[in-house]
């Protein structure tokens, strides 16, 4: 399964909102090393986040850095 993980202000990019792609395997998630986007703007982030997808809050024992989830 794919996804998509917005955050805001990651360690390795404070005080932006990045973008990862993530792939969920059978007991484990391969992360790309490049995030699929940077920016200071939600919306602008929101771009490169593929077309067709759900989005979902954070479940609240997730990392306080995670806005969304995409699927």
């Amino acid at each position: 399964m794919e996804l998509y993980v917005v955050t805001f202000n990651p360690s390795d990019y404070p005080g932006l909102y990045v973008v990862r792609r993530q792939v969920a395997l059978r007991g484990r998630v391969v992360k790309d090393e490049k995030p699929a986007g940077i920016s200071n703007s939600l919306a602008q982030v929101r771009c490169s986040i593929p077309n067709g997808l759900t989005r979902f809050p954070p479940d609240p024992n997730d990392d306080p850095v995670i806005v969304e989830v995409w699927f």
